[in-house]
């Protein structure tokens, strides 16, 4: 998933950019990129955005939730709070959810390189 693939600023770009535009330029360009981020990951996950954005809370719509949460902090140079504001959460939720991302995926690999992944 990469910001030109659908015609959104990359990282590099708005680095490029950014000194430029105020502060509130800035941030919205950021919003809009945590937006599509948080679009193209339901869509790939097969959960409705609705659905992502709200409070339901069963293990699909979750995990989908947490790695788009993920990907918006990985992806991008958006503050914790900013990503929280745009999912509808609290920070702290997206700290833990990036988290849960982080460990799930480093213990996936350790039993890839281990050979005990299916």
């Amino acid at each position: 998933m990469q910001g030109t693939e659908c015609g959104m600023m990359t990282p590099e770009v708005m680095a490029t950019i950014a000194p430029k535009l105020t502060e509130s330029a800035v941030r919205a360009l950021l919003e809009l990129r945590l937006k599509e981020i948080v679009r193209q990951t339901a869509e790939e996950y097969g959960v409705p955005l609705e659905r992502l954005l709200s409070r339901k809370r069963d293990q699909h719509t979750a995990n989908c939730r947490q790695v788009a949460m993920y990907r918006c902090r990985k992806l991008t140079v958006a503050s914790f709070p900013l990503i929280a504001q745009v999912l509808g959460r609290d920070h702290s939720s997206i700290v833990h959810g990036v988290q849960l991302v982080e460990r799930r995926w480093g213990e996936r690999a350790l039993l890839v390189k281990m050979g005990m992944a299916n």
